[in-house]
């Protein structure tokens, strides 16, 4: 079944370093462009949400933001060097005593000094906050997903119910176009029997005629790619994989054969199914823009 490309997803996950939140939008987009927004020190973490980003979605303009809530632990990866501290604590101590200085020593003086505060390399703050944000990033992906194929299933009702209006002006087409023919030849033969005022008409001219005008106003061969057209539409409809450049490209060739009917036909009434039939396909094209 057919897929939308535009919708939201959301996710969450937590950890013992806090909570994160993927959120998920999708738009309208010739190809899969992808922007990340990832929280500082997770940089590296994008190649591998791109490539689950792939997994997933074919097509669309994708905005993906994480985001991260430490709940007052230090996920920035900083830690206290507690025997460092007391150490420095330990000498300042008796250096001020030994100096007679009466303020005493406090935590931004000790904090300030060397290999106090360690911060944990990127990679592994990255690697502790992964499994949380893959988690987050399923849920919003599968939210995203779902939601996609609820508003391709309404797409494809539309569709598939103009394709069948198609199909009927089309064999409506079909049916009319042997009348036209007929309704030509027997114009022919009153108006040469008119201008030449003779009682016998010159059958091999005549004939001649309305092979001309057959040739000319044809239409057997686009009736016959319209429904080829029409059958392939159908079957794309019905794919489960990426559908929506494919079916540009018929709705394009069905808008090219009905235009040809139109300016072949020679008849009213076939030019108000090829309208019709124009018509509908215009929408199809709008549609098909949805369709990843």
């Amino acid at each position: 079944m057919i897929h939308s490309m535009t919708g939201f997803g959301k996710g969450v996950s937590g950890s013992a370093a806090g909570k994160v939140t993927v959120e998920i939008r999708a738009f309208n987009h010739k190809f899969l462009e992808l922007s990340a927004r990832v929280p500082n020190g997770f940089t590296n973490l994008e190649e591998k949400i791109r490539q689950r980003v792939n997994d997933k979605i074919c097509r669309g303009k994708i905005s993906l933001n994480v985001i991260f809530d430490s709940n007052g632990h230090l996920a920035d990866g900083v830690e206290i060097d507690k025997g460092m501290a007391r150490m420095y604590y330990r000498e300042l101590e008796a250096l001020r005593k030994s100096l007679g200085i009466k303020n005493p020593v406090n935590i931004e003086q000790i904090i300030a000094l060397p290999n106090v505060l360690k911060a944990e390399p990127v990679h592994e703050k990255a690697k502790k906050i992964w499994p949380a944000v893959s988690a987050a990033l399923d849920k919003a992906l599968a939210s995203l997903v779902s939601m996609r194929q609820r508003e391709g299933l309404q797409i494809y009702k539309d569709m598939e119910r103009r394709v069948r209006i198609i199909k009927r002006m089309t064999g409506a087409i079909s049916k009319r176009y042997p009348f036209v023919i007929n309704r030509y030849k027997k114009h022919l033969y009153k108006r040469i029997k008119e201008i030449s005022q003779e009682p016998a008409v010159n059958r091999e001219r005549l004939e001649v005629e309305i092979a001309i005008f057959a040739r000319n106003t044809d239409i057997a061969e686009e009736i016959v790619r319209l429904k080829s057209h029409l059958d392939a539409f159908d079957k794309a409809l019905g794919s489960t994989k990426e559908a929506g450049r494919k079916l540009d490209f018929i709705a394009q060739e069905l808008n090219r054969e009905i235009n040809t009917i139109e300016a072949k036909a020679n008849d009213f009434k076939i030019s108000s199914y090829a309208i019709e039939v124009k018509s509908q396909i215009d929408k199809l094209r709008e549609q098909v823009q949805n369709i990843e």
